[in-house]
Formats: C-alpha cells, sequence, structure tokens
C-alpha cells in the first residue's frame, strides 16, 4: 500500500524479502538460519534504519519498497549473481501452498481449453501476490495459444520520483521485480501443466512496462496428479509438525519398539544405508535425523528430502536434487547445487521414497552404486560422500512385485530395514508416552496445574490410534486447551477418538490407516474421473471435485482443532463466514464442533 510517509511498502514485499533471504542461506553456507542473513544485512547496510530493520522480522508485516532493493543488491554481492528469478520461486512454493483450494477448484473446468484454465489460475494467484506496489493484467492472445501477463507500477510517476530519492534505479528495481514474477509464474506453470518446458515462457522487458508471454502446445494438460501431490505433501507437514517432540519423550518398554531401538542404536554405529519403515505418524523422520546426530557423520548436514513434495517435471526434479549448470535450460543463469551436494559429507533422509518415479529411481540407483553423479546439463562427474536414509508408509516389496518400484533399487536401500511399529501395537508404552507428551503440552502452554487421571490413561489405552503418535498428541493438546479443570479426565477427551483396540483399522493405499489421512487413490478418482449420481450431492460424489475440498477442509479443520482464522490461512484467506457456509454445505458441522470441544 502507499504509506502515510514518503515510502512505499506492503505486505507482500515482506515475503518477497522472506525469499531473498532464503536464497542467500540455501547457498551460503555460513548462515545459520534467515534471521542470521538478516543480520549481515543489516551490518552490510550500515546504521540506516537499523533499529526499525531489527524490528521488521519481529513484526513480521512491512518492508519498505526501497529497503527491499538494498537487499537485493546485498544478495547479488553475496551470492556474486542476480537472485530475483530464484526469489521467484521460493515465492511461488508459498503461493502454491496458500492457493491450494483454487488448485483444486481449477480442475472443475478439466473439459475447458487449457488457456481459460491457465487464465483463471493466473488472476486468482497474481491477484493476491502483486500486493499495491504493482498492477497485472492477464489476457489472450488468440494466436497459436499465446497468453500475455502485462506488469507495470500502480502508481508510476510517484514510484520513479521514489526510487531516485532513495539512491535506486527505477529501471533496474523494475527489472528485479520482472524477474521475481518471471520465476514465480515459470515455477507454477511447471508445477500445474503437463509437458511444459522452460522454452515456453518469456519475458519481454521494455523501460517501466513488462510482459510475460506463455506459449501453449497441443501437448500440455493440466497436471492433476501435481495437484494431488501438492495437497497430500501440505498434508503431511501439517501432520509432520509434532512428531519430532511426541516420539523424543516416549519410553520404549514394548517388545516391538525395543527390537526396533536396538536396530536404530546400531544403524547410528554404520555408515550402511538404512530403510526406515512404518505407518504415518510413527516417528520415521525423527529417528533419520537421530541415526545421523549419533553417528560418525553428526558434524556434517542433515539434508531431508520429502519426494512427494518434489514431485513436477523432469528438469526441476533433477536440478532440485542434483543441481543444474549453466544453460541447462532457458532460465537458468547460473550454476545450481543440488541437495546431494550440499549433503555432502552428511547424510540425506529421502521421505516417501515409495513415491519416487521410475526416472527417479534409477538416476537414486546410479548415485548409490558410484557414489556420484552428472547436474542437470553437465557432462562432469561429481563424487559425493552421503549417507542415504530412506523411508516410506508403503510395502516394497509388494512394489516390486507389481511392477511399480525398481527390484535392484530395493536390495540397494534394503540394508538395515527398521519397522517402527504402530502405537495399537505398543500399548504398553502409551502411559509414558502420554505423560510426556501431556507435561510437555502443559509446560508449553503454561498449565503446569493440570493432571492427566488414571481414568484418561486407560481410555487412552484403549484406543486403537490409527493416526500414532501424531494423532495422540493433537487429542492431549485438545484437553489440555478446552478443558477449565485441573484434572482432566476421559470425558474431556476427544470423544471422536475413543475407539475400542480391537477394531482393527484399516490401511488405505499409501499406508495410511483408518481413513483420516487423505487417501490418494480417492483424491486422484475425485479429481480425474466423471461426476457419478448426478442425483447425489457433489461432495459425496468421489468423482467430484468437491469430494476432495471436503476432504481438505476436514483435514484443515482436526489440525487447527475448528479455528476458522487459522484454516482461512490455507482457504485463500476466506473469511470466517464463507468458510462456515462451506462447512454447512460439506455437512462437516459435527467435526468441526468436535475439533472444538465445548467447555465443560
Amino acid at each position: 500500500m502507499l504509506g502515510s510517509g514518503p515510502h512505499f511498502d506492503d505486505r507482500e514485499s515482506f515475503k518477497v524479502a522472506e525469499s531473498v533471504l532464503d536464497v542467500v542461506r540455501l547457498r551460503r553456507e555460513e548462515f545459520a538460519d534467515n534471521d542470521a542473513v538478516w543480520e549481515a544485512f543489516i551490518d552490510w547496510r550500515g546504521g540506516r534504519e537499523r533499529e526499525y530493520l531489527q524490528q521488521i522480522r519481529l513484526g513480521g508485516k512491512y518492508v519498505f519498497y526501497s529497503v527491499l532493493q538494498d537487499l537485493y543488491r546485498f544478495a547479488e554481492e553475496r551470492c556474486r549473481k542476480n537472485v530475483a528469478r530464484s526469489v521467484g520461486e521460493r515465492l511461488a512454493r508459498g503461493l502454491l501452498e496458500r492457493h491450494l483450494p483454487d488448485l483444486l477448484q481449477s480442475t472443475v473446468g478439466q473439459r475447458e481449453a487449457l488457456s481459460d484454465q491457465i487464465m483463471w489460475l493466473l488472476e486468482r494467484f497474481l491477484t493476491g501476490a502483486s500486493g499495491e506496489i504493482y498492477t497485472l493484467e492477464t489476457e489472450a492472445v488468440r494466436q497459436d495459444d499465446v497468453l500475455a501477463v502485462a506488469m507495470r507500477y500502480r502508481h508510476e510517476a510517484e514510484m520513479v520520483d521514489y526510487l531516485r530519492r532513495s539512491g535506486h534505479n527505477p529501471q533496474r528495481a523494475f527489472a528485479d521485480s520482472l524477474g521475481v514474477f518471471h520465476g514465480a509464474t515459470e515455477l507454477l506453470l511447471e508445477r500445474v501443466v503437463e509437458g511444459f518446458t522452460p522454452e515456453q515462457f518469456n519475458t519481454e522487458l521494455h523501460s517501466l512496462q513488462g510482459r510475460c508471454l506463455i506459449e501453449l502446445k497441443p501437448s500440455n494438460r493440466f497436471h492433476s496428479e501435481n495437484i494431488i501431490a501438492l495437497l497430500l505433501d501440505h498434508v503431511y507437514r501439517l501432520r509432520s509438525r509434532t512428531e519430532s517432540t511426541a516420539i523424543s519423550t516416549g519410553v520404549h518398554v514394548s517388545a516391538a519398539m525395543q527390537a526396533a531401538w536396538n536396530t536404530i542404536c546400531k544403524a547410528s554405529t554404520c555408515d550402511e544405508t538404512v530403510l526406515l519403515c512404518g505407518e504415518s505418524g510413527t516417528g520415521k523422520s525423527y529417528h533419520a535425523r537421530w541415526i545421523h546426530e549419533n553417528s560418525a557423520r553428526r558434524s556434517g548436514p542433515f539434508v531431508e528430502v520429502g519426494l512427494t513434495s518434489d514431485i513436477g517435471s523432469d528438469n526441476f526434479i533433477q536440478s532440485n536434487l542434483f543441481g543444474h549448470v549453466r544453460g541447462a535450460f532457458t532460465g537458468s543463469d547460473g550454476e545450481k547445487q543440488g541437495l546431494f551436494s550440499l549433503a555432502d559429507g552428511g547424510t540425506i533422509f529421502l521421505d516417501e521414497i515409495g513415491d519416487a518415479s521410475p526416472k527417479l529411481q534409477a538416476k537414486l540407483l546410479r548415485v548409490i552404486d558410484s557414489k556420484s553423479f552428472r547436474m542437470l546439463g553437465g557432462v562432469d562427474e561429481l563424487s559425493v560422500d552421503v549417507r542415504i536414509i530412506v523411508a516410506t508408509n508403503r510395502n516394497l516389496s509388494a512394489m516390486v512385485s507389481g511392477g511399480t518400484f525398481r527390484e535392484d533399487l530395493y536390495y540397494r536401500l534394503n540394508v538395515i530395514e527398521i519397522l517402527l511399529p504402530p502405537l495399537r501395537q505398543r500399548i504398553e508404552d502409551l502411559p509414558a508416552l502420554a505423560t510426556g507428551l501431556f507435561e510437555k503440552i502443559c509446560r508449553d502452554a503454561n498449565k503446569l496445574d493440570k493432571q492427566l487421571t488414571d481414568d484418561a490413561l486407560r481410555s487412552l489405552c484403549s484406543c486403537d490410534w490409527p493416526g500414532n503418535i501424531r494423532e495422540l498428541d493433537n487429542a492431549l493438546r485438545r484437553a489440555v486447551a478446552f478443558c477449565d479443570k485441573a484434572e482432566i479426565t476421559s470425558a474431556d477427551l476427544f470423544a471422536g477418538l475413543r475407539r475400542p483396540a480391537s477394531s482393527g483399522a484399516s490401511s488405505t493405499p499409501d499406508g495410511s490407516v483408518g481413513g483420516r489421512i487423505i487417501d490418494p487413490a480417492a483424491l486422484r478418482l475425485a479429481i480425474s474421473a466423471a461426476p457419478d449420481s448426478p442425483e447425489s450431492l457433489s461432495h459425496q460424489r468421489r468423482g467430484h471435485i468437491d469430494y476432495a475440498r471436503r476432504e481438505y477442509l476436514r483435514v484443515l479443520i482436526e489440525h487447527y482443532h475448528g479455528n476458522l482464522a487459522e484454516i482461512a490461512k490455507h482457504w485463500d484467506r476466506s473469511s470466517e463466514n464463507t468458510l462456515l457456509k462451506l462447512v454447512r454445505q460439506f455437512d462437516l458441522e459435527d467435526e468441526l464442533h468436535a475439533a472444538r470441544k465445548q467447555k465443560k
């Protein structure tokens, strides 16, 4: 927005600034986190507005546009290259997460022209991402399916005067902004348009006017599989936030967990490849890090890669894991290190290995065999000293039999196999585990007066816990948040979670249990299949997009305990009234009330 003083600032500039810090941190090893990069920038900039700059990251609100230009120059100096496009790519990842409902909604138009789908999606994305400094206008150029997006300053004369007074070149500032827009749009198109290549996207710059041209080919189509992958990865990360703290409080009493723990301890003393197997929520990520931190490689980096989140074009996958050389593809204006290079001397953890594509499986096999790889577009063999730990909630042996996972790769990975048992098979551990979790939650919430009764513990032990430790953690958090009494009894626990241990939870195709985590197969059907039974409600038909939207909203309700303000941040910033209408439309009122759990 146009500030009350001689400054241009807006919240979007803050998000861009965070993306700049991300890029510098990833390219320069001396920075432990983004705060360290920001402190280095303050020192580099000198004494001007030092107090203001120190407060920016605490407030998380606005960044002056002139300060953003200084940050670009600082990043160029540290990285020795222009970083605008890379910043745009980082920014787009956040946009994709914020606009997941839009991505789902865009699949409704499967039978529309691809150009119309892309135009609708770009308008939705760009309106929210351009802030008040620029204006972005989309238009269809009806020649060979070429789409165009025009970009300019919203208040050009005032902006030129402002930039010159602050010592910046207006043309250079606009060129950086256009570069950010280029990188963000290109990554978006790579994710949602199957068969899209960087050569189909070009940017034209004319003084303070920019234009992006998108050329579509007959072979291009809307990439529904990527939309599914993005959604599933987001749900996975939502459910992973409390995993490490939850598991660290556990005691290994049960025979199943003792056996797993003995193998984990032995694995930390050697350098062999480890395969961690188990249902979602059993602690695969936590134990992978524990093995690294207790191994001889503990002083080296630990790089975690969620293969589901890295699904994209072949160029994108190869560039992310193995890096690329300058000129490998359009827009690759410099050399980029891949994650395998960043993990040199340490450990790389490949989560969800069962989701790896056949091409990626072949490349991983080569890295394991030769300890070397080629960067995208490169000819030189790069050696790497990396320990590989992989994890999956799928049955890889069955996938090998079914022809969807390479047998030779499976045997390379399965040197040390560790099966992490689900919580229902280690109920002996649950009292100590629940007590440790409960005490930590109370400390974090500053509610040290609360106690978990024996009755509550017996109730917890009677559940089958299809969501495993994550689900247990959520149940305890809800009870602590909503119970006013000092003692928490079984009646205060979330009733919807109390299922008899003998109920026999069933597994979904991705290895999750009980259907509480979104089923990828159901989502694929919901997004790609033709609508069935037109007489039924749309959200009850697996062949309708509303079914997938309902499942996503259900997960958000559960994760955020029915807090509509928090859910709105992941639902295109919708108002609470709009979300309430959706809750009623999708018959989720009972789930919402249960998540909130009335105070007793």
